[in-house]
């Protein structure tokens, strides 16, 4: 019996209507036909929808759009390779414990293992990458089938949510005529829909109680803030940090390092690098929130401190993050909620060892904050020089938002930039540490976010990558963002690893890659203003000048190659040389 032709109209307006009503806002999509129907469809249910041609770069776009709304995306493809550029996003958005919901169109079963033009075996595209995959077929007729259909899709967004947020595959035959048709067949379903709460997870009491337990007990405790904390989590830190009378380490991209804090540390990562971390300043526990430090010297000091006896206790909504191997308690659990229940039960006086000990931290913090200073004055136009620079430029706001790289940017923000104003949100895409789709990302981001100055600071080789989304951030004029370009002429970050002690100039190039572009012609092609800046001296004012008005500049950080290992080797070296850090 041949299927009605308005069949996969009405099938794919009950797909996208559910997808809806489960609480999808927006949605990515990138040309192609076979998606046609379900393209048409979500315009027609009212998804916020905006089109990116690749779909590298539309999946990158999609997780800037659920950084900035907290809702799950819809991500949608044509059928053949289109999807498998969706990898990257959703390896980073397993990591990242961001909701995706990734819709991919597909030939019919009969177009199947017989040489039909773009069609590729799309089941379980993801392997065990996503939260989930559902092969929804084809259209079949009858209100049972799409009230079916209906139940899967509420279920596949529930599962981008919980228990674990993340990526989730859908799968989504459709065969030709693929152009929507006036609907008379009656598809709809019965039964109204099946909704899915979001539950909290409790951590288990016990492991509370016991944590609380050694807070009180302990003289020494450190805390640490890593950068996998929600905005939640990290406004909740302050509160437990004073009632337990910790020190607190948080990372720049943490959302807690902030200058309200009295008892957030500046400069944890440099402070590692001395040799008496293991001595006057050793912890005797260490709480750890979200991710593990990103400092060089972290995994060994966490090591050597476990050595000694001291405990490690990580907070997690998921997988720990232990690279050092040294954790004895992992409480899993919303970690907002695991800090007050924390927060209640770990109450203690400042006895007077905890407060000694807190002072000889707040002390070399200090010492190491003199050195940094003294070092970016005396090179003003060194990377992390110039990264404090955009950090105080956008500091001058009540609030704004700062996009971090990986690799060398987001370090030195988190070593040499010091304390953060309060209103400005750090992002960071830690997921996977790469350094794909970051304009992308930035582009989605300002698409969902309320209208903020807004910056990035990346790499040359990051902007590289993805160069062909500057794009996207032409006819940005509600806001003024900057994307500040360090360009070292390569990525300088592999002369400050052992690759570059046991390797030749001409063979380190390989890991280096340098290159000899300028971008200004990118920023032309994308319609964004441009600026190059040659002296640290001048940054400042550049920068002011791009956030003191609306639309998009990049702004080219000219500096020298090697600077940023030399400089480094420099603060290590006094740092070390320090006869006591308190």
């Amino acid at each position: 019996m041949t299927a009605p032709r308005d069949l996969l109209t009405s099938w794919s307006e009950a797909l996208a209507e559910e997808i809806v009503a489960a609480g999808v806002r927006h949605a990515v999509v990138s040309p192609g036909s076979r998606s046609t129907p379900f393209v048409a469809s979500a315009l027609a249910a009212g998804l916020q929808c905006d089109s990116v041609i690749d779909e590298r770069a539309a999946g990158f776009f999609a997780l800037g759009l659920v950084r900035a709304t907290r809702r799950p995306v819809l991500l949608l493809c044509t059928s053949g390779t289109a999807p498998a550029h969706y990898l990257p996003a959703v390896l980073e958005a397993a990591q990242s414990e961001l909701p995706l919901l990734v819709l991919s169109a597909d030939r019919p079963l009969e177009l199947m293992d017989c040489d039909a033009p773009q069609t590729i075996q799309q089941m379980n595209l993801f392997g065990e990458h996503v939260r989930g995959f559902f092969e929804l077929g084809e259209p079949v007729e009858g209100a049972s089938a799409v009230e079916a259909m209906s139940r899967r899709v509420a279920l596949a967004v529930h599962r981008s949510r919980w228990p674990l947020p993340g990526p989730v595959h859908l799968n989504a035959r459709a065969k030709k005529p693929l152009e929507p048709q006036e609907v008379t067949t009656q598809t709809r379903r019965a039964r109204g829909r099946v909704r899915y709460g979001t539950p909290t997870a409790a951590p288990d009491p016990e492991q509370v109680r016991e944590l609380a337990r050694l807070l009180r007990r302990a003289e020494r405790p450190l805390v640490t803030a890593g950068s996998g904390l929600s905005v939640r989590a990290a406004g909740a830190v302050a509160s437990l940090v004073q009632t337990v009378n910790a020190v607190l380490a948080a990372e720049a991209a943490s959302g807690a390092r902030t200058l309200d804090l009295g008892a957030s540390l500046s400069h944890f990562p440099l402070i590692l690098e001395s040799p008496r971390a293991d001595s006057e300043l050793a912890p005797d526990l260490v709480v750890q929130l979200g991710r593990a430090p990103i400092a060089r010297r972290w995994p060994e000091r966490l090591a050597s401190w476990c050595e000694a006896g001291a405990r490690h206790v990580v907070l997690t909504s998921s997988v720990p993050s232990d690279v050092a191997h040294t954790a004895s308690e992992v409480v899993v659990g919303d970690v907002v909620l695991t800090m007050a229940e924390l927060e209640a039960e770990a109450a203690t006086e400042d006895g007077e060892v905890r407060s000694e000990w807190r002072e000889a931290w707040a002390s070399a913090d200090e010492r190491v904050r003199r050195l940094t200073e003294t070092e970016h004055r005396a090179e003003p136009g060194s990377e992390a020089a110039l990264a404090r620079r955009l950090v105080d430029a956008l500091g001058a706001y009540d609030a704004s938002v700062l996009s971090l790289s990986n690799s060398l940017p987001v370090r030195l923000v988190d070593h040499q930039a010091g304390l953060l104003p309060a209103g400005m949100r750090v992002l960071s895409q830690r997921g996977v540490s790469g350094i794909d789709g970051l304009i992308a990302g930035l582009a989605g981001f300002v698409a969902g976010a309320p209208p903020l100055p807004t910056a990035l600071l990346l790499g040359d080789v990051a902007l590289l990558h993805d160069l062909g989304s500057l794009s996207l951030l032409s006819g940005i004029d509600d806001r003024p963002v900057v994307v500040a370009v360090l360009n070292n002429q390569g990525g300088r970050i592999f002369e400050q690893l052992p690759i570059a002690k046991v390797t030749s100039e001409e063979e380190l190039a390989f890991w280096t890659t340098p290159h000899q572009v300028s971008f200004r012609s990118a920023a032309a092609h994308a319609g964004l203003d441009y600026v190059v800046v040659e002296a640290g001296e001048a940054a400042g004012e550049a920068f002011e000048l791009a956030l003191g008005k609306p639309g998009v500049s990049l702004v080219e950080l000219r500096v020298p190659p090697q600077g940023a290992a030399a400089q480094q080797a420099r603060l290590v070296g006094e740092i070390a040389a320090l006869e006591g850090l308190s």
